[in-house]
């Protein structure tokens, strides 16, 4: 049974969309922010006198492609909801992707990095083949969704105790703050440890054996679930001090962790979800002023980790000191800007296969490797995004490159394995959506779907840090006798 299917066979008692239903307020707002960001780009792309070659159809393939992505926002799907997986993934990969990047899109680019030779010509058909590809990857998870079945989840089932979200709450809480504590124990304290965060993987500087490093920083994610129980099951906790508590000892906690602040918007989308879920409607204003102050962050943190590069023990705050509201703002615009250019796919889509042969899926067994640690496995292969670096850019022992979902599943097999690999990602966003479909009533189910849909997407970086979390989750679960295995599999 399809996840629509089964909105349409099982509806809730009251006929509401499990997903919470989309409000004609929000669905005009986005249909409207579609509308503009299109029209935007035109009028950007036909006026621009530095506009690459080819305008019309850069920006015809451009409107397309963002049609497309869209559509869950713009067009009523069947069983689609707020929450929905189609939805959410929709929602992120226009507000994270589409907008940050639409002049840039408009206006088009005139050089790939890692190919300086290339023709302004040649980078515009470059870059408009890579659009083609984005938009065959869409349509085929749209392909996958719609024409699944889902796994039915009968063999698992979720106790439902009373007590056992306050004693989740407790162990998630003391893990995380555990593992926060032996994370800042190896860079020395936390002064040094503030230095840390803002250098990259490879320069990171540790006072201590640092091979459980990777482990104590997953730990740390499960910070995020005490505030996220307390919106979704506590009583009133708006006004409870506790939740607003944990809620900014969770956002500090996950930036800290690691200096990124994707780590930010990760915890508040997540609470932001339960908040939804919980009250069933959104707020737009109160939306906006979520959105203007992680908008806001982006830059101020930005600013913090360029100020901490050099290599003064002393931590510099001067980011978080004598900072205007316009300011902040310049700051967030020009990092989103900076951060746009950067996309390996282009160049992988030339050089593979004529100069680098093809993975043949091999990238996606090896996922596996990420959670094997060195120190037992001594020549284990390296990461994907390291791999990127070294082999399309000749960057060795520099850190990493993320190539992304479309960039991993090109290298794989090329055009061919695209339709494969996210086909088979529409199948897993239907079980996603059936696994929510049949446990919705308990509260520990709709945290791991959310968790899930969310973090969750066909890369090795993503895959990665959604087990990070969901992982250690399950054990809890486990432990406490929460989740077990279903006595009666067929019913």
């Amino acid at each position: 049974m399809t996840v629509h299917q089964a909105i349409a066979t099982n509806p809730d008692e009251d006929d509401e969309n499990p997903f919470v239903e989309i409000s004609e307020s929000v669905q005009l707002l986005a249909r409207l922010s579609i509308v503009m960001a299109i029209a935007f780009a035109w009028w950007v792309g036909l006026n621009d006198r530095d506009s690459a070659p080819y305008p019309i159809s850069r920006l015809l393939l451009f409107t397309l492609y963002t049609a497309i992505q869209t559509l869950p926002l713009w067009y009523r799907l069947p069983g689609v909801g707020l929450l929905h997986p189609l939805y959410v993934i929709a929602a992120y990969l226009f507000l994270k992707g589409t907008i940050p990047s639409l002049s840039q899109s408009a206006i088009g680019y005139r050089h790939i990095p890692g190919l300086p030779a290339m023709s302004a010509q040649g980078v515009a058909i470059m870059y408009m083949k890579v659009t083609g590809l984005y938009i065959l990857a869409q349509i085929f998870t749209y392909f996958g969704f719609f024409t699944g079945r889902g796994i039915r989840w009968n063999f698992i089932e979720f106790r439902n105790r009373p007590n056992i979200v306050t004693y989740f709450v407790i162990a998630s809480l003391v893990i995380g703050l555990v593992a926060f504590w032996l994370l800042i124990d190896l860079s020395g304290g936390l002064y040094p440890h503030l230095k840390n965060i803002t250098r990259g993987n490879a320069a990171k500087v540790w006072v201590k054996d640092a091979s459980n490093a990777s482990i104590y920083a997953t730990l740390c994610g499960l910070i995020v679930l005490p505030p996220a129980f307390l919106m979704l099951v506590g009583k009133n906790p708006g006004f409870n001090p506790v939740f607003w508590a944990l809620t900014a000892i969770s956002i500090a906690v996950n930036y800290l962790t690691a200096g990124r602040r994707s780590a930010i918007v990760s915890a508040v989308i997540i609470i932001v979800a339960c908040w939804v879920l919980r009250t069933r409607t959104v707020s737009l204003a109160r939306l906006s002023i979520i959105w203007f102050l992680l908008f806001l962050s982006i830059g101020i943190f930005g600013e913090y980790r360029r100020s901490n590069w050099d290599g003064r023990r002393r931590v510099n705050f001067s980011a978080f000191q004598d900072n205007d509201i316009g300011e902040a703002m310049e700051k967030t615009w020009s990092d989103l800007q900076q951060r746009r250019g950067g996309s390996p796919v282009p160049l992988i889509v030339y050089r593979v296969p004529k100069y680098v042969p093809f993975k043949y899926g091999m990238n996606y067994v090896g996922y596996i490797n990420r959670f094997i640690p060195r120190r037992i496995w001594k020549n284990k292969p390296k990461g994907l995004a390291t791999q990127c670096a070294e082999v399309f850019y000749g960057r060795y022992g520099s850190g990493a490159i993320p190539m992304g979902a479309l960039g991993e599943a090109y290298w794989s097999g090329g055009i061919v394995a695209i339709p494969i690999v996210f086909f088979v990602w529409g199948r897993i966003l239907c079980s996603i959506g059936t696994f929510y479909i049949r446990f919705r009533y308990s509260a520990i189910a709709c945290m791991l779907y959310l968790l899930t849909v969310t973090r969750l997407e066909p890369s090795e970086l993503s895959f990665g840090r959604w087990v990070y979390v969901v992982v250690p989750t399950l054990i809890i679960l486990f432990a406490f006798g929460e989740l077990v295995r279903a006595r009666h599999p067929d019913s």
